[in-house]
């Protein structure tokens, strides 16, 4: 129940996406093409489809597509990157786990007037599904589950015999508690959340294969726009990644 004066919420139903809805985000990250370095940009996800979907070759799956486009810049005296992003991901409709990421990168580097161009193109498979909701959510429920994912990359600025690998990730463990709800003051407006406390810890520390970099996330997820509202990635107990959403738009589709 809600508290007085804290403008909480009760327990958080599962939302029904439509087409056309939309989530932009202010993004914030020390996480991109080079390790460390900062960029900040924008990143926007839309709801485009709806349908069937067999990520498996045998159990379908009905599953939103949802449209991921993010550019970010950071720039100092000596480097220059932009970095561009276009990514397709399916959410499975019943329990918006992920099943599916296609993504494809443009990453300029400017480094001492010369410019190198990197291209990646990224598959990456869910096994099993990653569920980072579980509904109805309240506070103090807790759920975990490992993952094992498998990816296919093609980097061009690497040599020949890197274009093309399958990357089997190392399994990775993660631990989910809703610890609170709040509310989150943000530019457009303040948001009641409840708050889900991630943590994500791989079978064997190897960068190569590692997915879930963070030691620890925070997401604060709003029923009011049935999605995060914002989302923040620790490293070593500092902020790695911030995303904080400047809009939402209400889809019209079915």
């Amino acid at each position: 129940m809600s508290k007085k004066g804290d403008n909480l919420l009760a327990d958080v139903e599962k939302p029904e996406w439509c087409i056309g809805e939309e989530w932009v985000f202010k993004t914030f990250t020390r996480s991109g093409a080079v390790e460390g370095f900062p960029l900040q940009g924008t990143m926007a996800s839309r709801v485009t489809d709806k349908g069937n979907i067999s990520v498996d070759g045998k159990e379908q799956h009905e599953a939103y597509m949802i449209h991921v486009a993010k550019e970010l810049v950071g720039e100092n005296e000596r480097l220059k990157i932009v970095q561009r992003t276009k990514q397709t991901s399916y959410i499975r409709c019943s329990d918006l786990s992920m099943l599916l990421d296609i993504a494809h990168d443009d990453i300029t580097l400017i480094f001492a007037g010369r410019t190198n161009i990197i291209a990646h193109f990224r598959v990456i498979l869910h096994r099993p599904p990653v569920v980072p909701f579980n509904f109805p959510m309240a506070v103090g429920k807790k759920w975990s589950f490992s993952v094992t994912p498998i990816g296919i990359m093609w980097n061009t600025g690497d040599s020949f015999e890197k274009m093309f690998r399958i990357v089997n990730f190392h399994e990775t463990f993660m631990e989910f508690e809703c610890v609170e709800m709040k509310s989150i003051p943000l530019p457009a407006r303040e948001y009641p959340c409840i708050v889900i406390r991630v943590k994500a810890k791989n079978s064997k520390e190897n960068k190569e294969t590692k997915l879930f970099a963070g030691d620890a996330f925070c997401d604060y997820f709003s029923p009011e726009v049935g999605y995060l509202v914002m989302s923040e990635e620790y490293i070593g107990g500092e902020l790695m990644t911030r995303h904080e959403l400047i809009s939402h738009t209400r889809g019209s589709g079915q």
